[in-house]
């Protein structure tokens, strides 16, 4: 039978930064990880990883909120890993029991090996991190995408594809879709697109905005820029292709970006939810992370509810899309749910009638 091993870490952070160390010892001798370590008898999470933290860096840290459990399986071990966003109470360090230590950017967090556990936190930091990054970029500069790019998002797309049962296409070099009237004044040096359609379906728009929004943040995560766009493009023949039964619901520009992008005006999170005091971090970060979701002119018509939770079960989540003169609002939401995954992490919840199957 497998052992079992849980453990606390610290994900130390700082603006656009976040502190990693290096194994010293042992079998992951020469690997990246968040600090941390085995909960000893009788200590709580926080207790252990306050111990820890001491042990490991002379430090002193504060606690904010559960970030993520982990569950993994090593070759000798299963490991139930906790890790809890956290601060250094001060900037001075000292290496214990590691052998180096360095803080990285949030956008180079794959520049080091990360153990295989840690790896699974390192991505949805990042994703977090492509979250606050991206803003909708509507100018481009005239910069071909390379074939590597290319082939990375059509990879991207072919898995979104699969799972949400769409018809997704990356359309490049073609210059008319962003060039008609709609477009005038709004975009300019447009040169690939993505064509998100689909079979007609009640759920269409819930799935064209979920799965596509990953698709966009891996852009981002690529160093391009993106844009949804409802109304602004043009359908030009030949450039995709469309089955009788499937239609258009949007489009999205892609390209490298020639502006930084508009910060847009956010709802405050008691608007979008039932957030209250007495609500757990991670329903917070998650609607924060839902507000930076894109939505048509920036009208943020969806809402999430922390259900009541029975006793023994995983905390419900239920997300609706609210009424909207201006439509678009199940593609919003399913945009907005995809974020609020992010920043909340699936460990700590899980979805209430779902308007379609994620």
């Amino acid at each position: 039978m497998m052992k079992n091993i849980e453990v606390v870490a610290a994900i130390i952070s700082s603006p656009d930064q976040i502190f990693a160390t290096k194994r010293g010892y042992g079998e992951f001798k020469g690997w990246w990880e968040f600090p941390g370590g085995k909960i000893e008898q009788g200590e709580s999470r926080e207790e252990a990883l306050h111990r820890e933290i001491r042990e490991e860096l002379d430090a002193q840290i504060t606690i904010d909120t559960l970030f993520e459990t982990i569950e993994w399986d090593y070759p000798d071990f299963h490991l139930t890993m906790h890790c809890y966003l956290c601060t250094l109470e001060n900037d001075n360090y000292t290496l214990k029991e590691h052998e180096d230590a360095r803080w990285i950017d949030a956008d180079s967090l794959f520049s080091v090996d990360w153990l295989p556990a840690d790896l699974e936190v390192v991505r949805r930091l990042s994703l977090l991190h492509s979250v606050r990054a991206r803003h909708s970029i509507r100018r481009y500069i005239d910069k071909p995408l390379s074939q590597e790019v290319i082939d990375k998002l059509n990879e991207k797309i072919r898995e979104c594809n699969e799972k949400g049962n769409l018809h997704i296409q990356l359309v490049v070099n073609e210059k008319r879709g962003f060039n008609g009237i709609m477009a005038y004044g709004s975009f300019s040096g447009v040169s690939n697109y993505i064509v998100m359609a689909g079979a007609k379906s009640d759920t269409l728009g819930y799935r064209i905005g979920y799965y596509g929004e990953q698709i966009v943040l891996y852009a981002q995560q690529l160093g391009l820029g993106t844009c949804w766009a409802g109304i602004s493009y043009r359908k030009i023949k030949g450039a995709y292709t469309l089955a009788s039964e499937e239609k258009i619901a949007c489009m999205i520009s892609i390209g490298y970006p020639d502006e930084g992008g508009r910060v847009l005006k956010r709802k405050t999170s008691e608007m979008v939810s039932n957030i209250s005091v007495d609500s757990p971090g991670w329903f917070a970060l998650g609607v924060k992370a839902a507000l930076q979701a894109p939505t048509a002119v920036n009208q943020q018509k969806f809402f999430f509810e922390l259900m009541p939770q029975p006793s023994g079960c995983k905390p419900i989540v239920k997300a609706k899309a609210l009424p909207s003169m201006v439509g678009y609002t199940k593609i919003d939401l399913g945009i907005a749910m995809y974020h609020f995954e992010i920043g909340a992490g699936l460990s700590n919840f899980e979805w209430s009638d779902t308007p379609f199957r994620i």
